[in-house]
């Protein structure tokens, strides 16, 4: 019984312990209102284009070819 009550007596204290201090964490910066630049990115969903697009062809190629 004595070993269950230092059991839980740690759990416990442990657990206030973490609460706290993730209760304790400060407010990260304020962000700029102001946006820096109002263009869209197209670079990254261009190129995944490209690639699937040539992906497709190859395997519409490899099909064709095997067929024949």
């Amino acid at each position: 019984m004595k070993n269950y009550f230092w059991l839980i007596l740690n759990f416990l204290v442990l657990n206030v312990i973490f609460v706290v201090s993730v209760f304790a964490q400060g407010a990260g910066p304020v962000p700029d209102p102001t946006p820096i630049s109002e263009s869209v990115p197209i670079d990254g969903g261009i190129s995944f284009l490209a690639a699937g697009i040539a992906y497709g062809a190859k395997k519409l190629y490899d099909k064709r070819s095997t067929q024949q």
